[in-house]
């Protein structure tokens, strides 16, 4: 499929660990997976975005952000968060800032990776 459709965006999501966090290394060091050659975008959690995360910070104690599983974070904030990515922020925290100083209430995007103004139905 990668090889049929050359503008397909590659997206990387990963927990906030150090294996996680070597994921796009890996992707593209894989013989498995044709993607030495192509942009993948990371739009996995890191250590340090556990910190500055608002849903994420108060839960996680600071000795234990390199042990954060990406679904601690909820389906609205990871939805905002990739949608984000995808069209441009460099990461996913960045997506999630981008998104709450446009005051979307987070997951308020809908498929297309729109955002939708706060108070507004997500439509997925």
């Amino acid at each position: 499929m990668l090889a049929a459709r050359p503008d397909l965006k590659v997206i990387a999501v990963h927990d906030a660990t150090p294996e996680g966090v070597a994921m796009l290394a890996r992707l593209h060091k894989s013989s498995a997976l044709p993607l030495a050659q192509r942009a993948v975008l990371d739009a996995g959690l890191f250590p340090a975005d556990v910190t500055w995360l608002s849903e994420l910070a108060p839960a996680i104690p600071a000795a234990h952000t390199s042990r954060v599983p990406l679904d601690s974070l909820s389906f609205d904030a990871l939805l905002t968060g990739l949608c984000g990515v995808a069209q441009g922020e460099l990461s996913l925290y960045a997506a999630l800032e981008a998104a709450r100083s446009l005051g979307v209430a987070i997951g308020d995007a809908d498929s297309n990776g729109e955002a939708v103004p706060a108070r507004a139905p997500v439509r997925l």
